[in-house]
């Protein structure tokens, strides 16, 4: 192991723990594969976790073992990370626009996705579309839905049209809605409007900024949609 001075640390991954608490730690930089130990432990009880060996005195037997505080923040951090991705995000069809979608948590509203309308790289009436369920109606049947759609600094397209695609394995655009954007290019706009839902159909969720231009800027907020049977909208 060579020679230490009191108050070194390193980093190790418990191998075995003793009924009396104490640990075996292999420990890299000082015996390669070969685990270290036994040694006192606080709070250690599972195999495999990651630790800070440290050198209180100047031997072996001086030594103790601490949670690894650096690993266990990467574990919330990850943790954390797959909270922060939303489960379902509005996504570019027919058109290369992934990299101008970016999804951001808004506490008021949910999750927002973001489309940053100068990275778009195509032109024209460009559709963003939502996960809808493969699920069909029976019959025919009343429905509605709601979605918040967020406008900072937009200009350079014409217009934008929310509507509720019905899908039997092929699209048939239904239930359109237009918002204007010659008066506000930085607003927020509740969609809230009812269709018929045609017998063997699902609904998807569709948005289409239209006219777009090589000259678009701004950003264009969709929130995610909620789509149900009239009798069963509550929002």
């Amino acid at each position: 192991m060579g020679s230490q001075s009191a108050g070194q640390v390193w980093r190790g991954t418990v191998t075995r723990v003793l009924e009396d608490g104490l640990v075996w730690v292999v420990v890299p930089q000082l015996m390669g594969s070969e685990p270290l130990g036994p040694m006192p432990s606080h709070g250690l009880t599972a195999v495999d976790s990651p630790v800070l060996v440290v050198l209180l005195g100047g031997s072996r037997q001086d030594m103790v073992a601490v949670p690894d505080p650096d690993a266990r923040f990467a574990e919330v951090e990850a943790t954390l990370a797959k909270i922060r991705t939303p489960a379902k995000s509005w996504w570019p069809s027919g058109h290369p626009g992934v990299e101008a979608i970016s999804n951001e948590w808004d506490p008021d509203r949910g999750w927002v996705s973001w489309i940053d309308l100068a990275k778009l790289g195509s032109t024209g009436d460009l559709a963003f579309v939502y996960p809808f369920a493969a699920g069909v109606a029976a019959v025919s049947r009343p429905s509605g839905w709601q979605m918040t759609v967020l406008l900072s600094g937009v200009s350079g397209v014409t217009g934008l049209q929310p509507r509720v695609d019905y899908m039997n394995g092929a699209t048939r655009d239904g239930s359109n809605a237009m918002l204007s954007l010659a008066v506000w290019p930085d607003w927020a706009y509740q969609v809230e409007h009812d269709f018929i839902l045609p017998a063997g159909r699902a609904a998807r969720p569709t948005f289409v900024a239209l006219g777009v231009t090589a000259s678009a800027v701004g950003r264009i907020g969709l929130t995610a949609p909620a789509i149900a049977a009239k009798s069963e909208r509550s929002q």
